[in-house]
């Protein structure tokens, strides 16, 4: 049998002490095993061959190659160089994933390492990258520029090797790169590390990334441009562009003012009602929500967000406004999963008046009915529910919530009233 390994010990010690680089030497082995002779490879790889031709020979394994990687790390300088090319070479995405399930949620993790991989095997080569990346020198960043984005242009169920490719990186413009195509998550935390404002800018305007508008909140008047267009960029997040109104809240400056006529008319109900009540104070009151002189149901939902989103002093008074003499009528439905068919229930069922409620129930299903009076009705309770915004059915006057409930609207003069809400909920698995 023949066999040829590399003894790193007597690598390092050669490397070390200047001794001079020996050729690869067969190691012979006897019937029993026994090593007649090894390998031995000294000093820096001279090139992407030699190095890949050191892989091959040191060919680690699960089972051994954290082992061989610290004997590896005696010497820094060719550390590096086999982590270049190790780098270069690829191939590390790992396939051997473990799929979760449950509620339908689906998601994957990595399965625990074969104790059976060797080098060619990417789920060990991605460990051996997470090894590489610790052990590039200065400057080696710059040469490995597609490389590092490649890694971390990774998705799951790898979570390793992005992080750490970011922390390779050694200025703003490669950090940039980087972020342009790094899953949302890990992008928002890694602009922390961006240094110049120039790059903080182009993080925030070019990728969109919250974190970085956040950081150009701390000068807003350093960045009022960007900032006040921020605010109309769909693309962040609503905690953010809330965040840049209130640095722009007390400016009477005419930019600010066209900035929040634009938000006012905004998708999210929270910024719209912000930037209504902003305007207000500057004495512009037109903007606040208020019951609409028309039947256009998706109007006058609309206006109910807003107003639930809103912190105005007389939002209640303004809710009265779609509230009829009689109040609403509330229906509630309740379905058991777990209910038996076999053993139904005699329907239990009163009148509806105006004091009373009807109570139907089959075992599976309850369905409350009741009136509730305007006095009665929690308005705070239904303006935040409100809040949440929803969608009305093409050509009907039912809109359901995001939440689920529908609010059932009705024609009262050139307007609409809330007649009806309705909510089912479901007991059981959840799932």
């Amino acid at each position: 049998m023949r066999t040829e390994i590399l003894v790193l010990s007597s690598v390092l010690a050669l490397g070390s002490c200047g001794g001079a680089a020996r050729g690869v030497v067969p190691a012979v082995a006897g019937e029993s095993g026994a090593l007649g002779n090894a390998v031995e490879v000294a000093g820096v790889p001279r090139d992407g061959a030699d190095a890949r031709g050191r892989w091959r020979v040191l060919a680690p394994t699960a089972l051994g190659y954290e082992a061989q990687l610290a004997e590896l790390d005696a010497e820094p300088a060719t550390a590096a160089a086999m982590a270049r090319t190790l780098l270069r070479d690829g191939g590390f995405a790992c396939e051997d994933v473990i799929v979760h399930n449950e509620c339908g949620d689906e998601w994957t993790e990595l399965d625990a390492l074969d104790p059976g991989a060797t080098f060619d095997d990417p789920c060990l080569r991605r460990r051996l990258a997470l090894w590489a990346l610790s052990r590039l020198e200065p400057g080696d960043a710059a040469g490995l520029h597609d490389v590092l984005v490649g890694l971390v242009a990774m998705r799951a169920p790898e979570a390793e090797l992005q992080a750490a490719a970011f922390d390779a990186v050694e200025d703003d413009a490669q950090r940039l790169a980087l972020l342009a195509v790094a899953d949302e998550a890990l992008a928002e935390e890694q602009v922390a590390a961006l240094e110049g404002d120039d790059a903080i800018l182009r993080a925030a305007t070019e990728l969109h990334l919250d974190a970085a508008v956040l950081r150009l909140v701390e000068r807003p008047a350093a960045h009022r441009d960007a900032l006040l267009g921020a605010l109309d960029d769909d693309a962040l997040g609503v905690d953010t562009r809330a965040a840049v109104l209130a640095a722009f809240a007390d400016d009477p400056g005419a930019d600010v003012t066209t900035a929040l006529v634009a938000l006012a008319d905004d998708v999210d109900c929270g910024l719209a009602a912000r930037a209504a009540e902003a305007l207000a104070v500057r004495g512009d009151a037109s903007y606040l929500p208020a019951r609409p002189d028309t039947r256009d149901p998706e109007a006058h939902l609309r206006a109910l967000c807003v107003l639930g989103a809103s912190s105005l002093d007389d939002r209640l008074e303004r809710l009265s406004a779609w509230i009829g003499r009689r109040g609403v009528i509330t229906v509630d439905e309740s379905y058991d999963d777990y209910h038996d068919p076999s053993q139904p229930q005699d329907p239990d069922d009163t009148d509806l008046d105006d004091d009373g409620e009807m109570v139907e129930h089959d075992g599976s299903m309850t369905r409350i009915t009741r009136r509730v009076a305007p006095a009665e009705l929690d308005g705070e309770a239904l303006l935040a529910r409100l809040a949440l915004g929803g969608s009305c059915a093409a050509g009907s006057t039912h809109c359901t919530l995001v939440g689920g409930e529908v609010v059932a609207l009705a024609a009262a003069g050139r307007s609409l009233v809330i007649a009806e809400l309705s909510e089912t909920r479901y007991s059981g698995c959840g799932c």
